[in-house]
């Protein structure tokens, strides 16, 4: 296999993998998704609170999962 070096390629911008406005939040905000989605948000709410100083609550309705900031 050959490679080829090249200079003066532009590197494309960094993309974020935050899906979710944890970051964004102030206490006692709260955002919803839909049902399909609580397993996944849940996990990230789970790793944000051991990430960080933040504390997040997640619980599932009838239509949607809502998470609410509680510290």
């Amino acid at each position: 296999m050959t490679f080829f070096i090249e200079s003066g390629v532009p590197m494309p911008a960094a993309q974020t993998r935050r899906k979710y406005p944890f970051r964004n939040m102030q206490v006692g905000q709260s955002f919803a998704v839909a049902k399909g989605e609580g397993k996944r948000l849940r996990m990230a709410a789970a790793h944000m609170t051991m990430r960080t100083d933040m504390r997040f609550v997640v619980r599932a309705g009838e239509m949607e999962v809502r998470c609410w900031r509680v510290e």
